[in-house]
């Protein structure tokens, strides 16, 4: 994970993203993971990500029927 921090800021990305199974159960501990790494919920209404289907103004979406949290890492340059 920090390898790809590290490429990314090379790179000049502003953030990065990944999914996280949205199931308390056996998404436990992955979202306790990425959270601890300095990932945050998407939470806000964005075109930008409208591919990914699901409702924006939410903290589940759904991606081929699955139920995921979209998380980000804003990087500092």
């Amino acid at each position: 994970m920090a390898a790809t921090a590290g490429i990314a800021k090379s790179w000049n990305v502003g953030s990065i993203y990944l999914h996280a199974d949205a199931d308390r159960s056996s998404g436990k501990v992955p979202q306790s993971l990425y959270e601890g790494l300095g990932y945050q919920v998407v939470v806000a209404d964005n075109p930008q990500f409208e591919w990914m289907g699901g409702d924006f103004n939410s903290r589940i979406h759904i991606v081929a029927g699955v139920p995921l949290l979209f998380l980000q890492k804003r990087l500092k340059q």
